[in-house]
């Protein structure tokens, strides 16, 4: 850190900076600012759609799993598997010829 400066450097500093002629940025033309409200709406738009696709799937998320819980699923009677298995002990498994999308089973 560099010490302070005189009071006699400051001031002279500050007088030459004042009289310098005063440089400004170019105002805004009416495009740009019609640009900057757009991008605005945009940005605002965009934000607010995903905090509701946000909501939606939350909301469905809950909705979906509502009652899906490992104590309601006590003698639950699996299609094809009975009380036990999901999957019957006698099954087949078969695979597909592969197709462009994948390999299936």
């Amino acid at each position: 850190r560099s010490p302070p400066l005189p009071i006699t450097c400051a001031r002279i500093i500050g007088v030459a900076a004042m009289s310098a002629p005063y440089q400004s940025m170019d105002e805004e033309t009416g495009c740009q600012k019609c640009c900057r409200q757009v991008k605005k709406c945009v940005l605002g738009t965009f934000c607010a759609v995903v905090v509701a696709v946000c909501l939606v799937q939350a909301v469905l998320y809950k909705w979906a799993t509502m009652h899906c819980s490992a104590s309601s699923l006590t003698g639950y009677e699996y299609p094809g598997g009975g009380t036990d298995d999901l999957v019957p002990r006698n099954s087949l498994l078969v695979e597909r010829e592969p197709a462009w999308w994948g390999d299936s089973f």
